[in-house]
This record gives C-alpha cells, structure tokens and sequence, in this order.
C-alpha cells in the first residue's frame, strides 16, 4: 500500500511563510490532477517554458480553507500563492521497528511529486457539498509576475549573465535556488540590444533567450537548471518490454511513438537577415523543413550563424520520441530531466496452437517448428534516449515519461 501526503504553507499576519501544515485528511482524493513537468513543450516547439499546474479539491465543512477573514480559516494574510506540496509515500504508515510487517514494507525514502503556489484567481467554492477547489501552479508561474530588471542588463552582457539576473529575483529566488553554477546554456553569446527587454516581465522574454541560446530550463529538488539538450553521462535507468532476456518487465505501455519528423527542422533562417543554415541531406531526403529564429536581442552576423548552425545540428535529423508508462517506484521517481534511459524491447516469439517454443538444447531437428516474431516495433537496449517530460497519475500511481534518443 501507499499513500499521499499533502501540505499547505500559509502566511502570518505579516505576510511572512509560517510552517507546512499536514491537510491529506481534508484531500477528495479523486480530485488530483496529473501533475506535469516537460521541455521543449508540444510535438512542434523547442525551447518553450511549460508551467506546471495541479488541480486539487478539498473537503471544507469547517471552513478550514475558506478566504482570509472567514471563521475557521488557516489563511491569515492571503490565500492566494500559500506553498503546497505533495508527497509520495510507498507505505500507507510510518515505518517503525516492531511495527514493519515483512514483505509488505518498503524501506524507502518518501519523494516529493509537486511543489507550488496556490493560485486564487482560480479558487472556486461548491456550497451543496462543501468542497472548495484549488488551481495550482509551479514556481515557475512567479515569472509572469517578476520584471526584467531592464537597469541591471547591458549590450554586451552575455547570455548567462542576463540569464542569472532576471532568475535571481525575489520572491522567486527565496523558493528555488538560483545559482550561476547551474545556468550553462549551449550558446553563451552576447546580446547586441537589449530594447525589447525593457517594461516586459520575465516570463515574456524567457523563450526567446533559451530559443537563441539552443537551451532548456527546468526545476529540480528547488534547483532551477539552464542548460543544453544534452543527456547525462551515465545510464540512469534501464526498462525490460516483455520479451525481453535481459531483465524483468517494467514497463506497462509503449505510446505515442514517433519517427521523430514532428521535431526536424533542416532549413534555419533568421527573420530579415539572409543568413541560412541547412543540412542539404537532410533537405535532399524529406524537403525543406523551414524553421525562423526571430530575435532582436542578437544582431552580430557570426553569432547568428552560430544559432542557426546549432539549431540544424539539433534538429535536422530525425531522432525517435515516444512515452514509456510504469507504475511508481523510488528509481523511477528519482529520475530527473534529460537523465539517460535505455530500453530492451525485442519481438515477442510465438508458435502455432498447441506447439511449444523451440529451446535451444532440447528441440529436435525436423520436428520443432521455428516460432513466429510478433511486434510491431523493435527497440535495442543500445539504443539510448534521454528524458524531456514526466506525468504523473497520482489516482493510479503510474508515470508517463516522454523519451527522444540521444
């Protein structure tokens, strides 16, 4: 058995974070919605800021999670952007010694699914059932909230640079950790004018800058990430189909697998300049698949060449993408962004009714018959793709993880 534990974090009076406050008891359980996190966005973009979101209902018969001023509330200041988080639990009880039954127990850590803000301009209330709805939102959401310190950037500034000072904001930096350690983006270029950055919040200028830069971002463990596509360097997990001869099974479903054309772009150009980049076997083999850098932040033309040229060599070939589904376990929660996978895959032997499979060492020539090989797909375990998205279905404790080979 397992369990979920949720927690809420109110102001005080003054408007300062007090302590997380344990509410599972009050969680309509049926109600949380698949959290999500993923780079790259939809089937078609690169280099898009996805925030993540919860839906997440409450029982409120005692006016526990009414508005601030409401009799029995736990809100004193504001309701609005009080930290909530959820975390996994393999076991439905504290692991004590005495208590443990073997075989049902797991000795694990718990791991924490989500960590947000309650977002009130979406709160809604069913007074018939007593029930008060949340929408919650990633730490991420307070980047349509934080201004672009226009002042603090110069021509100049390297990519990196600007990156650290429109992130290390509060209240943003007082969440997640913002470290110049951890923002390596693939092209460091220096921007040649920064207008367009002026009067914008950092939300509005993020895509753009990782667009240029060939980067992603994404939140770990309260740590924000800037960096290229890259996958790690050592394999972080490996899953079995279910004829597989090198491990046991552990994966549910294969879905949604792509050739990877859906993400090929093999003709780059950038908007009013006549730079272009292409990959001409590419172009020669599919047609010209047309993707515009559009940017006003980068003039220089050696440094647009260089974006052009490090989208085609991310882009222009066709690298497979498809979403792997799995029940929940410790490896597979502690998994982390653009981590490396591998899975083994092969076809599925089978013989005609009645028949055995031959096996190598007792089957005898002339009598046994060679079995049948039945998949659709095939996938080598020296295959390797690199993680670019997590679901995670908290009602039926599966994982979604959306993969593309490396």
């Amino acid at each position: 058995m397992s369990s979920l534990k949720v927690y809420i974090c109110p102001f005080d009076l003054s408007g300062s974070y007090t302590s997380y406050e344990d509410v599972t008891e009050y969680v309509v359980k049926s109600s949380i919605s698949d959290i999500k996190k993923e780079i790259d966005g939809t089937d078609y973009d690169i280099g898009v800021v996805k925030i993540g979101t919860l839906s997440i209902s409450m029982s409120n018969t005692t006016g526990k999670f009414s508005d601030v001023s409401e009799f029995g509330s736990m809100f004193n200041y504001k309701r609005s952007d009080s930290l909530i988080k959820i975390i996994y639990d393999p076991n439905d009880y504290q692991n004590q010694c005495g208590d443990v039954i073997c075989g049902t127990t797991v000795l694990t850590d718990t791991t924490t699914i989500f960590e947000g803000m309650i977002n009130d301009s979406a709160t809604t209330q069913n007074i018939g059932n007593s029930t008060i709805s949340f929408r919650c939102f990633s730490y991420d959401y307070l980047f349509k909230r934080i201004e672009v310190p226009f002042s603090s950037i110069s021509v100049g500034n390297y990519l990196s640079d600007i990156f650290l000072l429109i992130l290390d904001q509060a209240p943003f930096n007082t969440l997640v950790t913002v470290s110049a350690s951890n923002i390596n983006p693939t092209l460091d270029l220096q921007i040649d004018n920064k207008d367009d950055l002026e009067n914008k919040v950092v939300f509005d200028v993020l895509d753009e800058l990782l667009m240029i830069s060939n980067s992603v971002m994404f939140i770990e463990d309260n740590i924000v990430y800037i960096s290229g596509r890259n996958e790690s360097v050592t394999l972080k997990y490996e899953f079995y189909g279910q004829a597989s001869n090198n491990g046991i099974e552990n994966l549910e479903e294969i879905s949604e697998y792509r050739n990877g054309m859906n993400r090929v772009f093999n003709y780059c150009t950038f908007k009013d300049r006549a730079n272009l980049k292409i990959n001409s076997t590419s172009v020669q083999v599919y047609g010209i698949l047309k993707n515009e850098i559009d940017s006003t932040y980068i003039t220089n033309s050696t440094s647009i060449d260089s974006i052009l040229q490090s989208m085609i060599n991310e882009f222009s070939e066709k690298k497979i993408e498809m979403y792997i589904t799995a029940k929940f376990n410790e490896d597979l929660l502690n998994l982390n962004i653009l981590d490396k996978i591998s899975i083994d895959y092969p076809s599925i032997p089978y013989t005609s009714e009645g028949t055995d499979l031959p096996v190598f060492g007792s089957a005898i020539f002339g009598n046994s018959i060679f079995p049948y090989q039945e998949s659709s797909i095939v996938i080598s375990n020296l295959t390797y793709f690199k993680i670019t998205s997590f679901s995670y279905n908290l009602k039926t404790e599966r994982i979604k993880i959306g993969i593309r080979e490396v």
